[in-house]
């Protein structure tokens, strides 16, 4: 059976720039509570014999958090801070129970120490299209990020919307339509990587791993350039590079 995922809200806080990491009813940390993230931050970071710490390196400036439907108990947060060369990122964390702290990396590796920790099987549409979201768009391959796009909402377009690239992108949009087969999931989507849309199948496992069976080439992408500094993105006004 194929169905359309329940439509999932966005970020509506007010004075952010940017799309969050993967789309939700984001809320906008309070100061203190931003502080207080940083310092967990700070703290993992000692006790993991990380250096230089990153709060000595870049100002936070402000926090937002979205709790996971996917992963009871667990909450992605993104912090905004100023980097080194005044340009301006996006850094995200999971923090679960006990205060548990992880990284995202762009690696499968904290998406799947979380979902060890809280992933429910099966689960439901609202769940799976949260989660394949979660895993796809934080993971990166080639110094590119992965990004699952299910409407023009979900992503960091360019000032000008007259360009014909504008137009081919909008039209290749799918919406993200969920397939289930007895115990198995699946869904269909179009994602965005280097620069370019397509298609691809997706199939959730119980373990949490999300294998992409296939990917079929659509058009060129026009969204925001990204660039990916260690752990940070930074979203760029301009379009990528089309010939």
């Amino acid at each position: 059976m194929t169905k359309r995922s329940p439509v999932v809200p966005q970020d509506a806080e007010p004075g952010w720039p940017i799309r969050p990491l993967i789309p939700g009813s984001w809320r906008t940390l309070s100061l203190a509570d931003t502080c207080a993230v940083v310092g967990r931050l700070t703290s993992f970071e000692a006790e993991n014999g990380i250096s230089p710490l990153t709060a000595s390196r870049v100002m936070f400036q402000r926090g937002r958090i979205l709790a996971l439907s996917a992963l009871p108990g667990w909450a992605l947060i993104e912090l905004e801070a100023v980097l080194g060369s005044d340009e301006t990122g996006y850094q995200a964390l999971l923090l679960g129970p006990g205060e548990r702290l992880l990284v995202i990396d762009w690696t499968s590796r904290p998406v799947h120490q979380a979902a060890a920790a809280a992933l429910t099987w099966p689960p439901n549409d609202t769940q799976v299209a949260e989660y394949c979201y979660l895993f796809c768009n934080a993971m990166a391959g080639d110094g590119e990020r992965f990004r699952v796009v299910g409407s023009l909402e979900e992503v960091d377009l360019p000032a000008s919307k007259r360009s014909r690239l504008f137009k081919d992108f909008n039209k290749g949009i799918s919406p993200f339509r969920i397939k289930r087969d007895k115990q198995q999931v699946s869904a269909s989507v179009t994602m965005v990587y280097r620069g370019d849309l397509f298609r691809a199948e997706l199939q959730l496992l119980p373990s949490g791993h999300v294998e992409m069976n296939g990917d079929t080439p659509i058009c060129p992408a026009y969204v925001c350039r990204e660039e990916l500094h260690g752990s940070f993105r930074v979203i760029h006004a301009e379009p990528y590079a089309h010939s």
